[in-house]
């Protein structure tokens, strides 16, 4: 699954489903800004154990245009809370930033 999210703005990327556990084993997050975009991040957020946690995170302050990714292998997998969603996330103080987060996971029956 993939989405993307533009300026300061959130995306869901799945919903966990509510009958079956979620194990994540993959993630990639990127970002694209230009020169005018400021003290920004994106972010991929989950949640564990009721917790709202943000696992990746691209930070950045310049003001140059510039862009990168993080990918991250999860083993043992991550197992997501039941009926939670899987967000990307842009914060910045200046607009024009474009975020994108893919993962990959697996379900399990009960």
């Amino acid at each position: 699954k993939a989405a993307a999210s533009v300026n300061a703005a959130s995306q869901t990327i799945y919903l966990t489903p509510s009958n079956k556990d979620f194990y994540l084993t993959g993630a990639m997050v990127s970002v694209i800004k230009d020169a005018n975009s400021t003290s920004l991040y994106t972010g991929l957020t989950i949640t564990l154990g009721g917790v709202s946690v943000i696992i990746m995170r691209i930070a950045g302050i310049s003001l140059n245009s510039s862009d990168g990714s993080i990918s991250q292998v999860f083993n043992p997998p991550l197992k997501i809370d039941r009926g939670t969603n899987i967000i990307i996330t842009n914060n910045t103080s200046t607009a024009n930033i474009t975020g994108a987060g893919s993962i990959t996971g697996y379900t399990v029956e009960d």
